[in-house]
């Protein structure tokens, strides 16, 4: 079954089961991924800077969420120099071993 027949099988099954529209909008749609790859990103091109991650529903639990997903893809890409604060939700990568 394709990606997008299996996004559209999901949403209607959480739409049947009562969960508002404008909730279920942005469920699978890769748009945590593409935040977290672009926090990555600005952490990269400003080393040593704190940059505060956020998720598009503005909430602790969801913001919570896309760092693990930043941890998660540091560890798969293998890539170094990168900290992370749980408890400030935030990211900064260094090009010094610490």
């Amino acid at each position: 079954m394709s990606w997008v027949k299996q996004r559209k099988e999901m949403l209607e099954q959480l739409q049947n089961q009562g969960m508002p529209l404008h909730e279920i909008e942005f469920r699978r749609s890769g748009r945590s991924t593409g935040m977290a790859l672009e926090f990555l990103g600005r952490a990269l091109l400003s080393p040593e800077r704190t940059i505060k991650v956020y998720d598009h529903d503005n909430n602790h639990s969801s913001a919570s969420w896309v760092l693990n997903l930043c941890m998660d893809l540091v560890n798969q890409l293998n890539l170094k120099g990168f900290a992370f604060n749980k408890t400030n939700l935030s990211i900064v990568f260094s090009l010094e071993e610490k």
